[in-house]
């Protein structure tokens, strides 16, 4: 009985430093996919907030205004939610990165070896200001949202 396939060959260095720099490539990918999905949400919704909030006051039968004041709480919320949740999402991900990361400094470190490569995505200061936009602005969707949301219970 012949087999026909190799035996194990342990990973070198260079694959695993390849390998590790494709996972960091596809979760900042994905983080950068999860900030547009959170853009293009807001920017619908805070469009369809206007609308609502921009409407016509004059001859409103009394569905349109209970329609019209449902939405103005209704809107915030679901925005609220999304920006929330997408906010989550972009955790997970700076958390697999910094994961990623902390492997690939292993290797990235060893000066003056085999394993001499250059670090991925930079230094950690450009890591953390490549970070400030996901990072940052779903929390200031979530508020302005939160705030809408108050406003329009309030009323």
């Amino acid at each position: 009985m012949s087999t026909d396939s190799a035996p194990y060959q342990p990973l070198t260095a260079m694959d695993r430093y390849h390998i590790l720099r494709d996972q960091i490539q596809h979760e900042d990918n994905l983080t950068t996919q999860r900030l547009s999905w959170l853009m293009a949400s807001q920017a619908f919704l805070f469009s369809a907030y206007a609308i609502v909030m921009n409407g016509p006051e004059t001859v409103m039968s009394a569905f349109v205004r209970a329609q019209r004041q449902w939405l103005i709480t209704a809107i915030p919320a679901l925005a609220f939610a999304t920006a929330a949740l997408i906010y989550v999402s972009i955790l997970a991900g700076v958390a697999a990165l910094a994961n990623l990361h902390r492997l690939a400094e292993g290797l990235c470190v060893r000066r003056g070896t085999e394993t001499d490569f250059p670090p991925i995505q930079g230094n950690g200061k450009t890591r953390f200001f490549g970070l400030t936009s996901p990072m940052l602005v779903p929390p200031l969707f979530v508020g302005v949202w939160l705030w809408l949301m108050l406003k329009g219970m309030g009323r």
